[in-house]
């Protein structure tokens, strides 16, 4: 699937401004809350690490 480039871009400012706002640096700690119940079974996916 290929996102629209303006889609792309308004998700890449909105991201940005996340990060400044909320001061998240580079290497900082966070999590994401998740909400709800998940689905009898969950799809595989691979994991990525970064350097």
């Amino acid at each position: 699937m290929i996102v629209p480039d303006g889609d792309n871009r308004s998700s890449g400012s909105r991201l940005g401004n996340w990060y400044a706002t909320d001061r998240v640096l580079d290497g900082d700690p966070f999590y994401i809350n998740v909400v709800g119940t998940p689905p009898a079974t969950l799809p595989s996916a691979p994991i990525f690490h970064l350097p």
